[in-house]
């Protein structure tokens, strides 16, 4: 850097090198939080879970096992009626 010139030219070289390389670590560090606030926001949106949905779920669920429950009783008791027919 110093190979050929005056002081001066060094100088501004050295000046213009570190604004270069401060403003280059700058950008990147603002790059890196935007990035770990997406990712948190994005893990954060997978990671909610509502009680009241989970609730719904629950209970439909319920209806629905005791709806094929009672499909099975009705199958079995045909079967019964099919087979005390003959």
């Amino acid at each position: 850097m110093f190979n050929s010139g005056d002081i001066d030219g060094f100088i501004e070289g050295m000046v213009t090198s570190i604004g270069l390389d401060a403003a280059k670590s700058i950008s990147l560090s603002d790059l890196h939080t935007t990035l770990l606030e997406d990712s948190e926001n994005s893990r954060a949106s997978f990671s909610d879970v509502s009680l009241d949905e989970e609730a719904t779920f629950a209970v439909q669920f319920q209806y629905m096992y005791k709806a094929c429950a009672n499909i099975v009783n009705i199958y079995s008791e045909l079967y019964d009626s099919l087979l005390g027919a003959i």
